[in-house]
């Protein structure tokens, strides 16, 4: 049943385009994810790009409101984030440093200040090794 005022998309995993493309994810650098939300399903969609091409730099817009949405939250983006990268810098916050993303989640608490206030930011997440 399709519901008014609403468009059917198919989805795949990122897994699963890079490899019905043919895409040799060796030639991949960088990968930009806004996705209003969705961004814990994409890592979780990419599992063999991020578990076997860890050279690649991934750009996320990070926004709790949006993650929430979604069904999944700034601590289970964080979690999924510090299994796959090591640092993080948030390119929009105030202090634009490289960090571990052990801190992740404690550094971007900063956007859940005014829940009444949409907030989002950006984050590079990378490898060193």
């Amino acid at each position: 049943k399709t519901r008014k005022n609403t468009i059917s998309v198919s989805c795949r995993t990122l897994d699963s385009w890079v490899s019905s493309l043919g895409i040799d994810p060796q030639l991949i650098g960088f990968v930009k994810c806004d996705v209003q939300g969705w961004e814990s399903n994409v890592l979780e969609g990419a599992q063999h790009v991020l578990g076997q091409h860890r050279h690649i730099v991934w750009q996320f817009e990070v926004s709790p409101k949006h993650l929430e949405a979604a069904g999944s939250s700034l601590q289970a983006f964080s979690a999924r984030v510090g299994r796959h990268f090591e640092r993080f810098i948030d390119v929009d916050g105030d202090d634009i440093a490289d960090r571990s993303t052990a801190s992740l989640e404690d550094s971007l608490q900063y956007l859940q200040a005014d829940p009444d206030h949409y907030k989002f930011t950006d984050i590079l997440a990378y490898n060193t090794h």
